[in-house]
């Protein structure tokens, strides 16, 4: 069997956070949450309202609506015995 890229496995983006840097809220006004860009190596700190000013004619903005449900999926592999 082929060794699965580190980049495909969940565990190598798993990382400690502490609660305080997790947001409870949603800022207000919304477009004033933060925003990270990556451009050419370098990330620089900004805010959705400064999409504006940085996306140009190149970008497609995809606007998501979707609602999430509260719901439980509960799974096992191909070995599970069932009773």
């Amino acid at each position: 069997m082929d060794s699965i890229d580190d980049d495909l496995l969940v565990s190598s983006y798993d990382y400690s956070l502490s609660p305080q840097s997790i947001a409870q809220y949603a800022i207000e006004p919304r477009d004033h949450a933060k925003l990270l860009l990556w451009r050419d190596g370098v990330i620089s700190h900004h805010r959705v309202c400064d999409l504006p000013d940085i996306l140009d004619d190149r970008f497609v903005m995809i606007f998501n609506d979707s609602k999430v449900l509260k719901a439980r999926i509960t799974l096992c592999d191909v070995r599970c015995v069932y009773e």
